[in-house]
């Protein structure tokens, strides 16, 4: 029995041997360049420059106010030199913005995507308005500033992935976040020949508010190649910081910083 066992141990080795020859001879040997393939994440990095158009509807008239309130003091000053004083000079309207953005994307299906976007916009208006004469003169300086910071949540969808487009890219977009800011006015006055000037108050003051904001938009873009796409964005976002403590008329009262609007981006997209 025992020696039954022993020939049965060696032919079993014999044949395990046999075919693990046959299978190093069956099976192709891989090189590095043919290693077993590693899942690459669908992630996609955009950042670029934006530039928005906005309503700011309050602050615009606080600033509409401002310059009319000037010609006020030139009436009061002529009144009280009884000189003829000349007006020029006046602040503009908050209009306009340059900002940045990036966001980060993951793809787990071809055409929808997932991330976080953060984006910093610099918006704000300054000016000057001149009361003078040869002899005398006010000068009004005012400075509004509303550094914003925001960061929301996104959705992307991206149907050119599933159809042939060429090298053209479409995508659409959507997102919802926090945003905050760190507004900023000063009014100073500045006199020429003047001792005493009790008509206005000077003003430099600070706030920091935040609100919730949303943004939705479309975009074209050109493949430069698989992994590089140069697009053009067209956004609408809705933000109101509400209540904002920097009215330089009044300080006792508050304005509405309304930053909605439209925007136009150009950028640049990673894929990898």
């Amino acid at each position: 029995m025992k020696k039954t066992w022993c020939v049965a141990c060696v032919l079993y080795v014999a044949l395990l041997m046999t075919f693990t020859a046959i299978a190093q001879e069956t099976t192709p040997v891989q090189t590095p360049s043919e290693g077993i393939p590693t899942e690459i994440l669908p992630i996609v990095i955009t950042g670029g420059v934006v530039g928005s158009l906005h309503g700011a509807k309050d602050l615009n008239q606080e600033i509409e106010y401002f310059n009319h309130d000037a010609r006020v003091v030139a009436q009061a000053l002529d009144n009280l030199y009884a000189i003829n004083m000349s007006l020029s000079g006046r602040v503009p309207d908050l209009t306009m913005s340059l900002g940045y953005y990036g966001s980060l994307l993951y793809k787990p299906f071809p055409s929808i995507g997932a991330g976080v976007e953060a984006e910093f916009l610099q918006i704000g208006t300054q000016g000057a308005v001149d009361i003078s004469t040869p002899e005398v003169g006010v000068q009004f300086t005012l400075d509004v500033t509303i550094p914003t910071f925001g960061v929301c949540g996104v959705l992307a969808f991206d149907p050119s992935d599933l159809f042939d487009t060429g090298s053209w890219i479409a995508s659409a977009q959507a997102g919802f976040g926090f945003y905050r800011t760190n507004a900023h006015s000063e009014k100073r006055i500045h006199l020429t020949g003047i001792e005493h000037f009790s008509l206005r108050d000077e003003v430099n003051v600070s706030v920091t508010e935040s609100a919730w904001g949303s943004k939705a938009s479309l975009s074209v873009g050109y493949q430069l190649n698989p992994n590089i796409i140069l697009k053009v964005v067209l956004a609408s976002r809705q933000l109101v910081f509400k209540n904002a403590g920097i009215n330089f008329n009044d300080l006792a009262d508050t304005v509405d910083l309304d930053l909605s609007g439209v925007c136009v981006a150009a950028s640049i997209e990673l894929r990898f």
